[in-house]
């Protein structure tokens, strides 16, 4: 087995930069199948519900740590440079 990780503590504006940008086959891990939108699945309540699909802006909030729907902060907001926006998980099998 191999898998890798990569923590990705730069702007949510890069972050949907490296996600649009033409790396591999990275539309496969993200943006389903090439359509340019992210599933997306929340917990809640003990169960687990997907959501609308998120796009380029919608993704961008979600790095950014605003709930992509209402804009508001999913929690506490860390502003300095070195905040973890989203990691990266790969294990392949």
């Amino acid at each position: 087995m191999h898998g890798g990780m990569k923590v990705y503590a730069g702007s949510a504006a890069a972050a949907r930069a490296y996600l649009e940008a033409d790396r591999g086959r990275a539309d496969d891990y993200y943006l389903t199948e090439g359509t340019g939108l992210a599933r997306r699945f929340v917990a809640h309540d003990g169960g687990v519900a997907e959501r609308a699909p998120l796009a380029g802006e919608g993704y961008e909030a979600w790095v950014a740590g605003r709930d992509p729907d209402t804009g508001n902060p999913r929690g506490r907001l860390r502003t300095d440079e070195r905040a973890v926006r989203f990691v990266e998980v790969v294990v392949n099998g």
